[in-house]
């Protein structure tokens, strides 16, 4: 079947940051947009985002979610290592408190709530968003801290185009994608393919021998491939239909901690995701038909003790009506139908069950557009649970064209997932949802010239966008495991945890001609605490949540000229503590890398660029999880090659 889809899509797809027609490129390191997707662009427009530009996106192109994610926003990554696990945390959540949003749809895994995201590529999407905040009544189970959204964009511009990119660090990992896409204005197809293959062996500092010797790491190796296959029909504008396929398989070696002596261990991974979506447009109405197939294989085997496989499947259907009134109100209601199933050996039995949800959105706008409120509420309904309503409700002032003033409040919740209801031994059936209210503002100013007023169109200098979030949030019914009786380790919903801080977010802008300077600075402040643990002498209540860092910062600095780009991104990670009552932590830690790239046409259909980057330029010794060292300083080159054939 993939073999005929590769076949029929050899028309496909390539990256739209490769435009041919376009003049330079223009760096825009990250800022907050008012873009969202499909229905939740009108009903979540207070919440804060934040979007990765395709600049971004093109110098990352083989990179992962996990690295972008943990160079350009605050978003907390907990790595094990390069390729190896990788997951995040959002205003103080656990991994499992972080939806991943694949066009539209929920993704997080049933059997665990969490999402790998060092095996999605970048090269995979036209657009990444961070949506911080609680969104559990837009985006359903486990977006208590926010989501990250991942968009692929139909494009129905005439035409062809064609890219490869390949890349090589000295760690002998190597990286090879190639993407197609073809339209005649009512049709458009794209294909993507990528293959990586590393021995992944780089250099790390041993801290638990004396002098703390270099080695280097020599069971972390992986292979993995992929492809995503997309196909859409436009017949008018009445009508947009779209197929997509998305297929994945890795194998990967997981490298022992400086404790161990050696590990055997190795995990596949694959998984399917199959998707079918119609919109229709009928004056003030919009309808949207979407449904879809998820598919986990998960086997792990530590050539010891245990060999286990683990399969979930997830089906989804959804319907939605929107209706626009005349004036200045917009209503949604949309029914969405899941149905969850896994077969895992360490299950005490083969779960299944069927998830109904019942959404309801308004919106309205004042007639000077200045001042917009939405309400939403979203009620879940399971035989083996009951979930809370969840409304929540989000306000937009803006008392000048540059300048808004956004909140939010709104309750969340988490299901709990399969491997806590019936992992064996220890499995509790009789969970209950973990649910809390949080609290967001949000003071935003963009657009200011610095200079002031200029007559000379060529030179700007402006304050792109600044903005400045305070949250809150209190959970309760936090599923923890614990153990019981006989010592067996069981989850109980026992832990309250009470989350808050700041963010800010600083984007400056010089060009000058062709020159071309843009700086982008981050800050987020976060205390989680434990409120409540079971035990009125736990000595970790009112101490700060493991591996959740207080202080996070960065700054993205991009210059362009003619065909040079010069890219360096400095992140800073506070102390992470290991123990819950704070006694023992991490070290805080700064990496850096710098990209370097040069760019031009080889013929006028043509356009191929060369880089080279730096990891870890300061050749720091850090470590994100206990006893998992991370790479010094490596290297990376590569090049790619765009074709396009009449497209824009």
């Amino acid at each position: 079947m993939w073999l005929f889809i590769a076949v029929a899509s050899i028309f496909g797809y390539s990256s739209p940051d490769f435009d041919l027609n376009e003049g330079n490129d223009t760096i825009v390191m990250l800022k907050s947009v008012e873009i969202m997707s499909e229905k939740h662009e009108l009903f979540s427009g207070s919440a804060k985002r934040q979007s990765i530009d395709t600049v971004i996106l093109k110098s990352n192109h083989h990179s992962d979610f996990a690295s972008v994610l943990g160079s350009y926003t605050p978003v907390s990554v907990k790595s094990y290592g390069p390729g190896i696990l990788s997951t995040t945390s959002l205003r103080g959540g656990s991994a499992s408190h972080t939806a991943f949003i694949w066009n539209g749809f929920n993704l997080q895994s049933p059997m665990h709530a969490q999402n790998e995201l060092s095996l999605i590529p970048v090269s995979f999407a036209d657009e990444i968003q961070v949506h911080y905040g609680g969104g559990s009544t837009i985006w359903g189970t486990g977006a208590v801290g926010g989501a990250i959204i991942m968009n692929n964009k139909p494009d129905f511009s005439p035409g062809q185009q064609f890219g490869y990119h390949s890349s090589a660090t000295t760690n002998r990992d190597f990286h090879n994608s190639i993407s197609t896409q073809w339209s005649n204005g009512t049709f458009a197809t794209s294909f993507r393919l990528f293959h990586h293959h590393a021995k992944n062996q780089y250099r790390y500092i041993n801290s638990r021998l004396p002098d703390n010797p270099e080695e280097k790491q020599e069971h972390a190796g992986f292979e993995g491939w992929g492809l995503l296959q997309e196909t859409h029909y436009k017949p008018n504008n009445n009508h947009i239909f779209n197929l997509r396929a998305w297929f994945q398989q890795y194998e990967r070696n997981i490298p022992s901690a400086l404790f161990q002596d050696g590990s055997p261990a190795q995990q596949d991974d694959d998984f399917l995701r199959l998707t079918a979506q119609w919109q229709g447009f009928f004056n003030n109405i919009r309808i949207d038909v979407k449904t879809g197939y998820f598919e986990d294989y998960i086997h792990y085997n530590d050539n010891i003790f245990t060999d286990s496989e683990s399969r979930s499947q997830m089906q989804t259907s959804e319907a939605g009506l929107r209706y626009y009134f005349p004036k200045q109100n917009t209503v949604s209601l949309t029914f969405n139908h899941q149905y969850v199933s896994a077969d895992v050996d360490d299950y005490m039995a083969k779960p299944s069950e069927h998830r109904y949800t019942l959404l309801a959105s308004w919106r309205w706008k004042n007639k000077h557009e200045n001042f917009i409120t939405s309400l939403n509420f979203r009620q879940k309904f399971a035989r083996a649970y009951d979930v809370e309503p969840t409304p929540c409700m989000g306000i937009t002032y803006r008392p000048s064209g540059k300048f808004a003033i956004s909140a939010n409040i709104g309750n969340n919740y988490r299901l709990p997932t399969l491997n806590d209801r019936y992992w064996s031994p220890g499995g509790n059936p009789d969970l209950k949802p973990e649910s809390g209210w949080s609290q967001d503002i949000n003071f935003e100013l963009s657009d200011f010239s610095l200079y002031g007023k200029t007559n000379d169109p060529d030179r700007s200098f402006d304050l792109d966008h600044i903005s400045i979030a305070l949250f809150h949030r209190k959970m309760k019914n936090w599923i923890s495991w614990v153990p019981g009786s006989g010592g067996l380790w069981t989850p109980e919903n026992i832990l309250e945890v009470r989350s808050y801080g700041a963010e800010a977010n600083k984007m400056v802008s010089y060009i000058y001609g062709d020159l071309n300077i843009n700086t982008t600075i981050f800050y987020s402040w976060t205390r989680s605490i434990y409120e409540k643990t079971g035990l009125d002498t736990d000595a970790s209540i009112g101490k700060q949540l493991i591996y959740t860092p207080e202080h996070r910062a960065g700054i993205n600095a991009g210059f362009s000229t003619g065909p040079y780009r010069l890219y360096y991104n400095h992140s800073i990670t506070g102390k992470r503590y290991t123990a819950g009552d704070n006694s023992r932590w991490l070290d805080p830690y700064h990496v850096a890398d710098i990209y370097i790239a040069y760019e031009r046409k080889i013929i006028t259909t043509m356009k191929a660029s060369f880089f080279i980057k730096i990891h870890n330029i300061w050749n720091q010794d850090y470590e994100v999880m206990q006893a998992r060292p991370m790479p010094l300083r490596y290297f990376r080159a590569g090049l790619s090659c765009n074709i396009n054939y009449g497209q824009r």
